[in-house]
């Protein structure tokens, strides 16, 4: 099996062609409220060249999910197909690099004051993960009028001649207003496993002899992929690779999570995506203290391609309480396992979903009923890029702007 949450259905569209932008429609009606779609698609891509992770041919969209309105809406899932010109979903997901949204800062503070931007990136897939989706009873809170960036690209590694294929990105949400029960609102997060170029330097924005993290790994020592991204570099000068090459055999590297994502307070996790190449088996989070795994996401390469097959989608109900603390002790671990002659390419980066605990809304879950959620777990209680950019405004009640 290829992705356990690869789409192919293709009726909610009617098999119309729906040009780049922005169309919605209801889905279905959930116990949490009635549920819209709102469908994107990129221009076409033209595909004549194999193209490598990350080289692959590009495009950028800013997109509002509803500009017709003015409405806080909660995301429930997110999905990602190839298409071809007919908007008919391809048999393989070779060709699909990776999709990412980011936040644009100036508008989500201007629309929601409250909510708690812990990163620019708010979702990311890659080949092999090509759905996420919040566990019953949270969501992802947007405003309608709020400014997204989405991110397309494409990949080829293995298939000679030429295609003509589109991103096709389905969006599903509930409206604040059409609400049956309160939900738990989620923010994301992005953090990353970067390499070190000097050996000397084992540490992102420290000194050794100020190293923050105690417990964590020094930072492995390698160089970025060739045809690559290029370096990053600290405070210091020091350049680090994001995007490094992998020779043939086994290999791990960790960071530290403070140095892309100091968390700004202890919560809970919710949800977790991977980014990774072919060749990767798992990327982890682990407790420095004890030595504990919090969670471990496998990923599976086909045996005779450099193609993901799949990559974990980690969920966490709200009853499993996974707690993050704001302390700098965890730390970032990828493992890849190359079996070929040559150096591969390997990157990896996670988002987290975790519980913003300072947005205020009529819709908001409160502390009472999230306890009740814990000791009675269910989902029908009644009545129911990375360099971080915390909001400032904590205080604020939730009130949507009026539209100009």
């Amino acid at each position: 099996m290829r992705n356990r949450f690869l789409t192919f259905s293709t009726l909610a569209l009617g098999g119309v062609l729906i040009s780049t932008g922005v169309s919605t429609e209801v889905a279905d009606t959930g116990y949490e409220g009635p549920v819209k779609k709102a469908v994107v698609l990129s221009d076409v891509f033209l595909i004549d060249r194999f193209y490598r992770s990350m080289e692959g041919p590009l495009q950028t969209q800013k997109v509002k999910l509803d500009d017709k309105s003015n409405a806080l809406l909660w995301v429930k899932r997110i999905t990602a197909e190839v298409v071809d010109r007919e908007n008919k979903v391809l048999s393989h997901q070779d060709f699909f690099c990776h999709f990412n949204i980011d936040h644009v800062i100036a508008s989500r503070t201007n629309f929601l004051p409250t909510a708690t931007i812990g990163s620019h990136r708010l979702a990311t897939m890659s080949q092999g993960q090509m759905a996420i989706f919040f566990p019953p009873n949270t969501g992802i809170p947007i405003h309608s009028q709020e400014d997204l960036v989405f991110y397309f690209q494409v990949l080829n590694r293995q298939h000679p001649g030429t295609f003509y294929v589109r991103h096709r990105i389905t969006i599903e949400y509930i409206e604040d207003a059409a609400l049956k029960m309160p939900l738990l609102p989620l923010f994301a997060h992005a953090g990353m496993v970067i390499k070190s170029v000097d050996p000397k330097v084992r540490a992102w924005n420290e000194w050794p002899q100020e190293k923050i993290c105690g417990s964590c790994c020094p930072l492995s020592v390698g160089d970025r992929f060739p045809t690559g991204m290029g370096y990053i570099r600290d405070s210091f000068g020091h350049n680090f690779a994001s995007h490094w090459k992998v020779e043939p055999g086994h290999s791990e590297c960790a960071t530290p999570l403070h140095s892309f994502m100091p968390l700004p307070y202890t919560t809970t996790l919710l949800a977790m995506s991977a980014h990774v190449h072919p060749y990767a088996q798992w990327l982890k989070l682990v407790d420095t203290r004890t030595k504990q795994d919090v969670f471990v996401a496998k990923v599976k390469t086909e045996k005779d391609a450099p193609i993901l097959e799949e990559i974990d989608f980690l969920t966490y109900p709200l009853g499993s309480n996974v707690v993050l603390e704001a302390a700098p002790v965890y730390e970032m671990a990828v493992a890849y396992d190359n079996p070929t002659a040559q150096d591969q390419d390997a990157m990896a980066m996670a988002v987290f979903y975790m519980h913003d605990r300072r947005l205020r809304g009529a819709h908001v879950m409160d502390n009472v009923l999230l306890e009740l959620h814990r000791k009675q777990p269910s989902s029908d209680i009644g009545g129911c890029a990375l360099i971080p950019a915390f909001t400032t405004n904590r205080a604020a009640v939730l009130t949507l702007p009026t539209m100009k």
